[in-house]
Protein backbone atom coordinates (compact mmCIF):
# COMPACT_ATOMS: atom_id res chain seq x y z
CA UNK A 1 0.00 0.00 0.00
CA UNK A 2 1.76 3.54 -1.22
CA UNK A 3 2.69 6.00 1.78
CA UNK A 4 0.86 9.26 1.89
CA UNK A 5 2.74 12.35 0.82
CA UNK A 6 4.15 14.64 3.70
CA UNK A 7 3.94 17.48 1.54
CA UNK A 8 2.42 18.77 -1.21
CA UNK A 9 3.46 22.43 -3.46
CA UNK A 10 1.87 23.77 -6.36
CA UNK A 11 0.68 26.52 -8.12
CA UNK A 12 -2.95 27.00 -9.68
CA UNK A 13 -3.47 29.81 -12.01
CA UNK A 14 -6.58 31.67 -12.05
CA UNK A 15 -8.49 34.38 -10.72
CA UNK A 16 -9.01 33.31 -7.02
CA UNK A 17 -12.90 33.09 -5.71
CA UNK A 18 -14.08 33.73 -2.57
CA UNK A 19 -16.23 31.27 -0.71
CA UNK A 20 -18.77 32.29 2.07
CA UNK A 21 -20.84 34.78 1.34
CA UNK A 22 -24.56 33.36 0.53
CA UNK A 23 -27.67 34.24 -0.91
CA UNK A 24 -31.33 33.45 -0.37
CA UNK A 25 -33.24 31.48 -3.38
CA UNK A 26 -36.34 31.18 -1.83
CA UNK A 27 -38.18 28.07 0.03
CA UNK A 28 -35.44 28.23 2.58
CA UNK A 29 -32.69 27.51 0.32
CA UNK A 30 -29.06 29.38 0.09
CA UNK A 31 -26.53 29.42 -2.74
CA UNK A 32 -22.96 30.71 -2.73
CA UNK A 33 -22.96 34.16 -4.06
CA UNK A 34 -19.47 33.80 -5.45
CA UNK A 35 -19.46 34.02 -9.01
CA UNK A 36 -17.25 31.18 -10.31
CA UNK A 37 -16.64 29.31 -7.23
CA UNK A 38 -17.40 26.08 -8.78
CA UNK A 39 -14.94 26.30 -11.39
CA UNK A 40 -12.47 27.84 -9.02
CA UNK A 41 -12.14 25.16 -6.76
CA UNK A 42 -12.21 22.85 -9.66
CA UNK A 43 -9.25 23.96 -10.98
CA UNK A 44 -7.29 23.90 -7.94
CA UNK A 45 -8.99 20.14 -7.08
CA UNK A 46 -7.36 19.26 -10.42
CA UNK A 47 -4.06 20.94 -10.07
CA UNK A 48 -4.27 19.29 -6.64
CA UNK A 49 -5.01 15.51 -7.76
CA UNK A 50 -2.61 16.19 -10.62
CA UNK A 51 0.42 16.50 -7.62
CA UNK A 52 -0.67 14.65 -4.96
CA UNK A 53 -0.26 11.15 -5.69
CA UNK A 54 -0.61 9.50 -2.68
CA UNK A 55 -2.95 8.50 -0.36
CA UNK A 56 -4.85 11.04 1.82
CA UNK A 57 -3.09 12.68 4.49
CA UNK A 58 -4.17 11.67 7.69
CA UNK A 59 -2.87 13.16 10.24
CA UNK A 60 -2.07 17.47 11.34
CA UNK A 61 -1.37 19.62 8.72
CA UNK A 62 0.05 22.81 8.26
CA UNK A 63 -1.07 25.44 5.13
CA UNK A 64 0.05 28.31 3.55
CA UNK A 65 -1.85 30.06 0.96
CA UNK A 66 -0.16 32.82 -1.31
CA UNK A 67 -3.11 34.69 -3.39
CA UNK A 68 -2.14 36.67 -6.22
CA UNK A 69 -4.84 38.71 -7.28
CA UNK A 70 -5.47 41.01 -10.39
CA UNK A 71 -5.13 44.40 -10.04
CA UNK A 72 -8.37 46.48 -10.64
CA UNK A 73 -8.00 48.41 -14.25
CA UNK A 74 -8.71 51.83 -12.48
CA UNK A 75 -5.10 51.38 -10.99
CA UNK A 76 -3.39 51.49 -14.22
CA UNK A 77 -2.94 54.34 -16.90
CA UNK A 78 -3.55 54.42 -20.51
CA UNK A 79 -0.11 53.73 -21.35
CA UNK A 80 0.12 50.44 -18.78
CA UNK A 81 2.05 52.07 -15.97
CA UNK A 82 0.45 52.42 -12.43
CA UNK A 83 -1.26 55.26 -11.06
CA UNK A 84 0.81 56.90 -8.01
CA UNK A 85 -2.22 56.61 -6.16
CA UNK A 86 -2.51 52.61 -6.58
CA UNK A 87 -2.20 50.82 -3.67
CA UNK A 88 0.47 48.28 -2.84
CA UNK A 89 -1.84 45.76 -1.52
CA UNK A 90 -5.52 44.81 -1.89
CA UNK A 91 -7.01 46.28 1.42
CA UNK A 92 -10.29 45.86 -0.06
CA UNK A 93 -12.81 43.28 -1.81
CA UNK A 94 -11.43 39.25 -1.41
CA UNK A 95 -11.53 38.37 2.31
CA UNK A 96 -8.27 36.23 3.31
CA UNK A 97 -10.10 33.64 4.98
CA UNK A 98 -13.35 33.51 2.55
CA UNK A 99 -9.99 32.85 -0.40
CA UNK A 100 -8.79 30.30 1.90
CA UNK A 101 -12.44 28.71 2.47
CA UNK A 102 -12.36 28.15 -1.30
CA UNK A 103 -9.22 26.59 -1.50
CA UNK A 104 -9.49 24.12 1.75
CA UNK A 105 -12.15 23.49 0.24
CA UNK A 106 -11.04 22.33 -3.18
CA UNK A 107 -8.31 20.29 -1.29
CA UNK A 108 -10.70 18.64 0.69
CA UNK A 109 -12.39 17.54 -2.83
CA UNK A 110 -8.64 16.36 -4.19
CA UNK A 111 -8.42 13.90 -0.94
CA UNK A 112 -5.28 15.91 0.01
CA UNK A 113 -6.69 14.35 3.46
CA UNK A 114 -10.00 13.05 4.95
CA UNK A 115 -10.91 16.76 6.27
CA UNK A 116 -9.68 20.05 6.36
CA UNK A 117 -10.17 20.53 9.99
CA UNK A 118 -6.65 18.25 10.11
CA UNK A 119 -5.16 21.93 9.62
CA UNK A 120 -3.45 22.84 12.76
CA UNK A 121 -1.90 26.11 11.03
CA UNK A 122 -3.13 28.25 8.16
CA UNK A 123 -1.15 31.03 6.83
CA UNK A 124 -2.78 33.25 4.59
CA UNK A 125 -1.42 35.92 2.29
CA UNK A 126 -2.61 38.14 -0.74
CA UNK A 127 -1.43 40.40 -2.89
CA UNK A 128 -1.23 41.97 -6.30
CA UNK A 129 0.14 39.90 -9.07
CA UNK A 130 3.67 41.44 -10.04
CA UNK A 131 6.13 40.87 -12.94
CA UNK A 132 8.25 38.04 -11.88
CA UNK A 133 11.09 40.18 -11.90
CA UNK A 134 9.38 42.39 -9.12
CA UNK A 135 10.96 42.05 -5.37
CA UNK A 136 7.33 41.14 -4.15
CA UNK A 137 7.80 38.30 -6.88
CA UNK A 138 10.72 36.77 -4.55
CA UNK A 139 8.37 36.08 -1.18
CA UNK A 140 6.45 33.22 -3.22
CA UNK A 141 9.34 31.08 -5.25
CA UNK A 142 7.36 28.99 -6.75
CA UNK A 143 5.32 31.26 -8.78
CA UNK A 144 6.05 31.00 -12.42
CA UNK A 145 7.97 33.49 -14.38
CA UNK A 146 5.38 36.21 -15.71
CA UNK A 147 2.50 34.54 -13.52
CA UNK A 148 -0.52 35.93 -13.42
CA UNK A 149 -3.39 35.76 -10.65
CA UNK A 150 -3.50 32.33 -8.82
CA UNK A 151 -2.91 30.70 -5.49
CA UNK A 152 0.64 29.18 -4.44
CA UNK A 153 -0.32 26.28 -2.01
CA UNK A 154 1.98 24.30 0.55
CA UNK A 155 0.29 21.71 2.57
CA UNK A 156 3.14 19.44 4.94
CA UNK A 157 2.67 17.13 8.05
CA UNK A 158 2.61 18.65 11.08
CA UNK A 159 5.60 17.68 13.53
CA UNK A 160 4.55 17.92 16.74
Amino acid sequence: MPEPARHLHLWVPGVPVTQGSKRHVGAGRMVEASRGLRDWRDTIAWHARAAHRGLPLTGAVTVELGFWLPRPAHHHRPDGTLTPSAPRLPTHKQDVDKLARAALDALTTAAVWLDDGQVVSLTVGKQYAVASDSPAAAYWADVPTGAGPGVSITVAEAHP
